[in-house]
């Protein structure tokens, strides 16, 4: 089996010397019963002996060269090369930090409305191109990046930062308002309102319940990204605490709330000191003066129980 390079139209296209069937079809078609080529690179891995032409034929056709192809930056560059205003369109759509239309309206010398007219008509012109055939590698790459990404995940994840170096800086951040990708602080997203919607959507999972498991966020939430990730999410709104062992607890309550959960979770006694340390904010005067009957005094050194524990009070 040979392998040849032909020039068609400044595009070399990779042609396969037919000699390889001498050896690698007749065993496939006689031995194996196979009639494809699917069939037979399959024989490799089913455990039996293939003679060693065969494998050196596959093998050979395998190391072949493919046809050679623009790297997908260059793809995503001549993308936004459609725009009538391609600058303009990138300080507006593809910065982490996009300068206001009032800013770019005095760059320009022309009405704040004039460079919103221009960026939506450049938007449509350039996402009208990305459905033609020229950009499918470019569509092929964003539904990759979707997958390894999610809905939300860190700027500085492994899979955000693979993208960066492939794609480098500039055609990353077109390539990412390609995908339909925004910054919000140390999150990159889907869109604006990603993280309000997650944290609605665990709230309906959780219901009336305060302590949820990750377990189940992750079979239930799984559309939005790694777990790991969401935990992060949810701790960071403050709406969620990890208390470690693959549990979250309900944290957006009063102080008197979160410090009624402490005590189930710890099933202790504790001080009013001790449960300001537990919590991280507040006062001890705070849960002594508000108590009321959600929390009892037990003893002398003014330690609080829940009613339900059975312990006299004092």
């Amino acid at each position: 089996m040979t392998g040849a390079d032909a020039d068609r139209g400044g595009h070399r296209a990779f042609v396969v010397d037919d000699a390889w069937q001498v050896s690698a079809a007749e065993w496939a078609v006689v031995v194996a019963g196979q009639t494809t080529l699917g069939g037979l690179l399959g024989q490799l891995d089913n455990g039996l002996p293939v003679p060693a032409e065969v494998v050196a034929e596959i093998e050979q056709l395998l190391a072949s060269p493919l046809p050679p192809a623009a790297a997908l930056s260059e793809f995503v560059e001549s993308l936004l090369a459609e725009a009538l205003e391609a600058d303009l369109l990138f300080a507006r759509e593809c910065s982490d930090d996009p300068p206001t239309l009032d800013v770019l309206g005095r760059e320009q010398g022309i009405t704040r409305e004039r460079v919103r007219q221009k960026v939506v008509q450049d938007i449509e012109r350039v996402k009208t191109q990305l459905h033609t055939p020229r950009y499918r590698s470019v569509r092929w790459a964003m539904e990759r990046f979707r997958a390894e990404v999610g809905r939300v995940n860190l700027v500085e994840s492994a899979a955000v930062r693979r993208w960066r170096r492939h794609l480098g800086e500039r055609a990353f951040e077109i390539f990412r308002w390609l995908s339909g990708y925004s910054y919000k602080e140390a999150w990159i997203l889907d869109g604006p309102a990603t993280l309000t919607e997650l944290v609605w959507q665990v709230d309906d999972l959780a219901g009336d319940r305060w302590l949820v498991s990750v377990a189940e966020l992750s079979r239930d939430l799984s559309s939005f990204g790694d777990v790991e990730v969401l935990v992060r999410v949810l701790t960071a709104s403050g709406a969620w605490r990890d208390i470690g062992d693959g549990w979250l607890v309900r944290w957006d309550g009063p102080l008197l709330t979160k410090a009624e959960r402490v005590l189930r979770l710890t099933c202790t006694p504790m001080t009013a000191a001790e449960l300001v340390a537990a919590i991280g904010h507040g006062s001890e005067g705070t849960i002594k003066n508000q108590r009321g009957d959600r929390l009892i005094r037990v003893d002398k050194q003014f330690r609080l129980a829940l009613p339900e524990w059975g312990l006299a009070g004092c």
